[in-house]
């Protein structure tokens, strides 16, 4: 079984999939890290290098080529989704939540500085353009739904619950 967390930069996709993953004993996976890995260098690096298509590129084959013998829960990129091969692949292979995160509240804990799409003064209005595009693909690529607007350990609860249904 894979469970895949998709949703905007930001929305606890990482921070939630750890340790729900860990309480349910389920392997996990953080596909950007896998992506670095394979590159070998950070993702700010393969953007300038590469360009996004570039770094798209990786992240399917990253995807596609995910071996999971055993429970697995995979925190994907928040572009994932925008390759609609991606969405086929995550929807065939397994369980697909949409962790949406308030605005507010991701502009309260995220990093522009460290996310190409989001690097700039004008981090905040990226973000926006970035979730206007991309709501409905998350809506439309997931099984369910996950609202992750509290603190860190009540959602995790939460979606352990929703994960173990």
């Amino acid at each position: 079984m894979m469970v895949f967390l998709i949703g905007m930069p930001g929305s606890g996709k990482t921070s939630l999939g750890q340790i729900v993953a860990q309480r349910l004993g389920f392997d996990f996976i953080d596909l950007d890290r896998a992506v670095e890995e394979k590159a070998r260098c950070a993702i700010p690096e393969i953007f300038a290098k590469q360009g996004e298509v570039g770094f798209r590129d990786l992240e399917t084959r990253a995807l596609c080529g995910l071996e999971c013998n055993t429970p697995t829960l995979v925190a994907t990129g928040g572009g994932i989704v925008l390759r609609p091969g991606n969405v086929e692949y995550m929807r065939q292979a397994g369980f697909v939540v949409y962790i949406d995160r308030p605005l507010e509240k991701i502009l309260a804990d995220i990093s522009f500085s460290t996310r190409p799409l989001l690097a700039g003064a004008d981090g905040e209005a990226k973000l926006k353009a970035l979730l206007a595009e991309r709501h409905g693909l998350y809506a439309t690529t997931a099984h369910a739904v996950f609202v992750n607007d509290g603190e860190l350990e009540e959602m995790a609860e939460g979606l352990c619950a929703l994960v173990s249904e």
